[in-house]
């Protein structure tokens, strides 16, 4: 028997075979990664050595079983794949492996009768590519792996690049989820596993395919797995049970509770610990609620207290299956029952009536013989409020000094003076139509915006907007540029249909809402919708008035020229001459352009 027949070996292996490099003289061939066997040990091969060693084997050598499992087979598991195999009484094994490429079967084909436009992208890959293959032989008693090349299999067709293409090693995807188990950025494991892979594992061929969205599946995988039981129940009833008996194993006191008149549910929570904080420091209380935090969209209040440290701190929980005044309250009451010596002097919540209703159900104060509960409103909301509400900058600034004011006195007065420089916010509104297009539209402005237009109007720019609403009507916007340099709107008007007819028409409407509105200039996009439409409503000279020029926005005309024009010197000639200053310097290189400009005959 051969010594390196392994189909019916013996137990007494370590007698019959022997390691590779025992037998120099029967091995003559030049030196090679494989014949540095013969004088070097296993043990001192790189990582990629190792690899390259069982990419194509030349000659059967043997490894500690140990070893090969951990250090030698999950470098090359992207590359072989299980062909057959055999496992003897004695508890040895063979297993044959075949090259990923081999592919015996091929894919099968698309349908003919999908659309292309719901067709999967796929990669179908080539079959019978490679047919080369090896033996590993395990050896229980002698604790050793025999690897051979199978028979006489040709070698690889192709590279071990290829293969690292194709597919990650065992060793790769091993070092990717050490790393996303931190849960840190994609991008920053595939950077940190290329630099460890290489400086520290000798795994430079292996980590250098290695890209950005198979990182991304494999931390999907782990975090999902990690996070099944955050999902909770399938059922509502039993995933708010099984979370109730979790609270109670972690100490926490829970009730659950209905509102039959509203047809809603909820429960409160809080711990030991919790109730004392809120029984000691609850004269001031914050209320505050937080959406999206289960798949049921239940609410989570939260009722905070500040500690002797003058930091915010929990006193207690709750979840509402909707937020209004009768179930918040409800849950209020719970957990005055489960602090009773709680009571609250002022309560601090967002500007919502919700919250604010609820409390003064809760505590009722000296209607039922309590110390009175007052409702302060944050700051910050309601100045927001404010800000949305009153548009007028000089009423906006006296109520917001009259919420820092700190004597009532002080804080009416701002009020009223307030109330009385307020002015009613209306708009200028006229609806059209133009009968030979049986379009419609209108126009619409504030008083102090058709100021604006008057005095800054010189320089106008017109803008639509589509997708704004369901009828598809168009929004056009005229901006003018204030005295600071910036932006502002002058007014708006809708449009049925994009045409030059019916945006002339809101054009002269809004000439009649500003009458001494007569711009110099319109900034526009290369459209002739726009551009006629501004000829039509500003005719310039010929009816005795001011010429009105119609400025196409560089950005678009360049847009424009990029698609048209294909030679690039021509195109780079024409950018120059739409940003020269001069006339002539403008003009001559436009002659150039059209001089260089070839004719593109298909």
């Amino acid at each position: 028997m051969s010594i390196f027949d392994k189909e019916n070996f013996s137990q007494d292996f370590s007698q019959q075979i022997l390691p590779i490099y025992a037998f120099p003289q029967l091995f003559p061939e030049p030196t090679t990664l494989t014949n540095t066997l013969a004088t070097n040990s296993i043990a001192n091969l790189t990582t990629d050595q190792k690899r390259t060693l069982l990419f194509n084997v030349q000659q059967p050598f043997e490894v500690p079983m140990k070893e090969f499992d951990d250090e030698w087979w999950p470098l090359v598991t992207n590359i072989w794949i299980k062909f057959s195999y055999k496992n003897h009484v004695n508890g040895n094994s063979w297993k044959t492996f075949v090259c990923r490429f081999t592919k015996h079967f091929e894919s099968s084909t698309r349908k003919q009768d999908i659309p292309s436009e719901k067709r999967r992208k796929t990669k179908v890959r080539t079959a019978n590519l490679c047919f080369a293959k090896i033996k590993i032989s395990r050896f229980v008693a002698e604790q050793k792996v025999c690897i051979e090349r199978f028979q006489d299999s040709p070698d690889h067709t192709h590279n071990i690049e290829e293969s690292d293409k194709l597919k990650r090693s065992q060793a790769v995807r091993v070092l990717v989820e050490k790393e996303a188990v931190k849960n840190y950025l994609v991008l920053a494991i595939v950077n940190a596993v290329k630099e460890f892979g290489t400086e520290k594992l000798n795994l430079d061929m292996s980590v250098k395919e290695l890209k950005w969205r198979e990182v991304a599946n494999i931390k999907y995988k782990i975090h999902g797995s990690q996070n099944t039981y955050l999902v909770g129940a399938s059922k509502l009833t039993t995933d708010i049970q099984d979370t109730i008996l979790f609270l109670k194993k972690e100490g926490y006191q829970v009730e659950l509770y209905e509102t039959h008149h509203q047809s809603t549910r909820g429960f409160v929570f809080a711990q030991s610990k919790q109730l004392e904080k809120l029984q000691r420091y609850g004269w001031l209380t914050l209320i505050d609620s937080t959406h999206k935090t289960n798949k049921y969209d239940w609410r989570l209040f939260t009722l905070y207290i500040r500690d002797g440290y003058g930091c915010w701190d929990v006193g207690a929980h709750f979840f509402v299956s909707k937020e209004d005044s009768d179930t918040v309250a409800e849950a209020l009451i719970i957990t005055r029952r489960f602090c009773s010596s709680w009571k609250p002097r002022y309560f601090l919540a967002d500007q919502s009536s919700i919250e604010a209703k609820s409390i003064v159900t809760a505590f009722p104060g000296l209607q039922k013989g309590e110390q009175e509960c007052t409702v302060i409103f944050c700051t910050v909301h309601v100045m927001q409020t404010w800000i949305s509400k009153i548009y007028d900058s000089k009423t906006r600034s006296k109520m917001i000094q009259a919420m820092h004011k700190r004597t009532k006195i002080g804080y009416e007065m701002l009020v009223q003076e307030s109330i009385n420089d307020c002015t009613i916010q209306g708009y200028q509104v006229e609806l059209y139509e133009t009968h030979h297009q049986s379009t419609r539209g209108f126009v619409f402005a504030q008083s102090k915006q058709l100021e604006k237009l008057q005095r800054y109007g010189w320089l106008t720019l017109i803008d639509s907007t589509h997708k704004t609403n369901k009828y598809d009507w168009r929004l056009f916007t005229l901006y003018i540029r204030d005295g600071y340099g910036c932006w502002d709107v002058g007014a708006h008007f809708f449009v049925s249909k994009e045409d030059s007819d019916t945006v002339a028409e809101a054009l002269i409407i809004t000439r009649r809402f500003c009458s001494s509105w007569k711009p110099r200039y319109f900034l526009a996009d290369q459209s002739s919708i726009e551009a006629k439409s501004i000829v039509t409503a500003f005719p310039g000279l010929q009816k005795g008035e001011q010429e009105c020029t119609v400025i196409f926005c560089t950005v678009h005309v360049m847009q424009t020229w990029i698609s048209k024009i294909y030679d690039s010197k021509t195109r780079s000639k024409m950018i120059q001459a739409m940003h020269k200053r001069t006339k002539i310097g403008y003009e001559m290189l436009v002659q150039e352009s059209i001089n260089d400009c070839t004719i593109r005959v298909a």
